[in-house]
């Protein structure tokens, strides 16, 4: 009835979400009945209370990261001198250190499984996996593999296998 394909998957999606949507609250609130009406209603309050409690710190401390990180040096008198603030900073330090090393690339790596993560670049000053040891050859000629000499191998020879006992 919908001829344009996009329009008629949004419209889908829509009533699907509505018949949720109020299934859902029907099985919600034959819920919230019980539990108010039983004894466990105290201890759901409690719990809820301690929850919305720790989501709210939880929230407050992730805006201060991102205040201190817009903000800077900046930050107005009543932000730097707040008697809460060392307990976010702390919580949002703690949060940081949760997260994976490259945030980007592990989001993108449980998105897509099968594609290859991007790899970063070696440091400037560190050398290369394959790089000798010894010092900058960037100016010494690329072996010939027509060259009758080997390279010298300065690695120590591995010691010959111990015959078997008898």
């Amino acid at each position: 009835y919908i001829e344009n394909e996009k329009v008629a998957m949004a419209a889908a999606a829509g009533v699907v979400f509505i018949i949720a949507l109020i299934v859902v609250s029907v099985i919600t609130m034959k819920l919230a009945d019980w539990i108010i009406d039983s004894r466990i209603g105290a201890l759901d309050r409690t719990l809820g209370f301690l929850y919305g409690a720790a989501r709210g710190i939880l929230v407050v401390a992730v805006a201060l990261l991102f205040f201190n990180w817009l903000a800077g040096a900046k930050a107005p008198a009543w932000v730097t001198e707040a008697k809460s603030r060392p307990l976010l900073e702390q919580i949002g330090a703690k949060l940081e250190s949760l997260l994976p090393e490259d945030p980007e690339n592990a989001i993108l790596k449980k998105l897509n499984p099968n594609q290859p993560a991007a790899e970063t670049p070696a440091a400037p000053d560190a050398p290369a996996a394959d790089a000798p040891a010894g010092g900058d050859d960037t100016n010494a000629p690329a072996p010939d593999d027509n060259d009758a000499t080997p390279p010298a191998n300065n690695a120590p020879a591995a010691p010959a296998p111990a015959a078997p006992a008898n």
